[in-house]
C-alpha cells in the first residue's frame, strides 16, 4: 500500500467544488478555496482578512452575528455532524 501524500488535505480543500471558508473567532476570513471564488465571485485575495459580512446579506447580519457569538461562547451549534449549512449569501455582483 502506498502512503497518503502529505499535501492531500490541501488538495482536497482546494479542489472541492463546494465553497470552503475558514474564519477566525472574530469572523475574519482566513481561508477561501476556489469553490468559494466560483460561488461567491470574490477572489481569495479579496476575501482573506475580510469580515464574513462580505457574503452575509445585510438583512441577516445581526442574526448571524448573534448566533456566531453564542457558538463562540458555548462551543455548541444547532448543526450536527453531517448536516450541511445552507443559507442565503451574497455574490460579488
Amino acid at each position: 500500500m502506498t502512503s497518503i501524500p502529505d499535501d492531500l488535505p490541501r488538495r482536497i480543500l482546494e479542489g472541492s467544488p463546494d465553497a470552503i471558508l475558514v474564519a477566525d473567532r472574530n469572523g475574519a476570513v482566513q481561508y477561501w478555496n476556489q469553490g468559494a471564488e466560483r460561488i461567491f465571485g470574490f477572489s481569495a485575495a479579496e476575501a482573506l482578512g475580510s469580515s464574513m459580512d462580505l457574503i452575509i446579506p445585510e438583512r441577516l447580519q445581526a442574526r448571524h452575528w448573534a448566533g456566531w457569538e453564542k457558538v463562540m461562547e458555548t462551543g455548541m451549534t444547532h448543526y450536527d455532524k453531517g448536516q450541511l449549512l445552507t443559507v442565503p449569501a451574497c455574490h460579488k455582483d
